[in-house]
């Protein structure tokens, strides 16, 4: 920069040079033009000087910048769902018909990053926060819906760890926080879990976090042909040697069949007006569940929940049962 400028001081002394050497057309004194030149110069050089800073500045605010955004996830695509943000819950294949996508080119990210998990009717999700261990004066909150419900909240600094007891018991006793990371489970999940799920992380060595989990869950669909045989089956090679299998059917959740794996008994029941007499088995292995010569009487929720030491699983199938082709 401070080359430039002396440039321009000598090229604007070579023109006074050049007009003094030339006869006087006018009364003008030299030294009022030499004022005037160094005026100039001095102009043009405090301009550079100013530039100069705002360079300065602006580069020390993308760095900033850079080290700020570095751990921010980068959203390639997103979407919106209408005015409410509103999406589920649904229990069948639905199409989303897009008018307006927008995608950022580059190192463009959004604060509230948006997750899709898609689970079975039965099974439980974990909803995580991706970070390995919170802060010492961390403090999570998770909702859900549109109204933002609280379901869950931990506060490191006052180790206070709060779960869901309002009246919805869509989450009563199938919540469960880790405190270490603040991810949260879900148990038993059934359809009417499906919703929008918010995070907020805030720490003082941390800015805040936002993230938004959109969960749709679907029920495990069995089709079943009238007369044959039609299996529940568990997805589980080989049961833990203390777990107790309970298979229950209906809205009333009435027990079918059940097995104690520890003191190796298994029974199975005729079910409601004996609807199911003689035409259940159940593989003391995997826990699946046979019903032979189904018939559209059949036809309902079955569920399954599998309590060991280590855990308990629960599953949820809907049979469907159409007539002989």
């Amino acid at each position: 920069m401070r080359l430039i400028a002396v440039l321009l001081l000598l090229y604007k002394c070579l023109i006074f040079l050049t007009i003094a050497t030339e006869p006087a057309a006018s009364e003008t004194c030299p030294l009022k033009i030499c004022s005037g030149l160094l005026k100039d110069v001095g102009a043009t050089e405090t301009q550079l000087k100013a530039l100069e800073t705002r360079l300065a500045n602006s580069e020390a605010r993308i760095e900033e910048m850079k080290k700020e955004y570095q751990d921010r996830t980068k959203v390639a695509f997103s979407v919106s769902l209408g005015s409410n943000s509103f999406f589920g819950p649904v229990d069948t294949d639905s199409t989303l018909v897009y008018k307006n996508v927008f995608i950022n080119v580059g190192d463009a990210y959004n604060r509230d990053t948006v997750d899709t998990l898609k689970v079975t009717a039965g099974d439980s999700v974990t909803l995580k926060t991706n970070i390995p261990e919170l802060d010492g004066d961390s403090k999570i909150l998770w909702t859900h819906g549109d109204n933002d419900t609280c379901i869950a909240e931990i506060n490191k600094a006052s180790s206070k760890i709060s779960l869901y007891r309002g009246n919805d018991v869509r989450f009563r006793d199938r919540l469960q926080l880790d405190h270490q990371t603040g991810s949260l489970t879900i148990w038993n999940i059934s359809i009417a879990h499906s919703d929008v799920y918010k995070l907020q992380i805030s720490s003082s060595k941390r800015r805040m976090k936002c993230k938004r989990l959109v969960v749709i869950v679907k029920e495990n669909k069995v089709p079943a042909i009238e007369g044959e045989p039609a299996k529940l089956k568990t997805d589980i090679s080989e049961l833990q040697g203390d777990a107790l299998i309970l298979w229950m059917f209906g809205p009333d959740d009435n027990l079918i069949a059940n097995a104690d794996l520890e003191n190796k008994r298994t029974c199975t029941y005729n079910g409601s007006g004996g609807r199911f007499r003689d035409r259940l088995e159940l593989d003391r292995q995997t826990g699946t569940l046979t019903i032979t010569n189904i018939t559209n009487t059949d036809s309902g929720l079955y569920k399954l929940k599998i309590i060991s030491s280590r855990e308990t699983k629960y599953k949820r199938f809907r049979v469907t049962v159409r007539g002989e082709y």
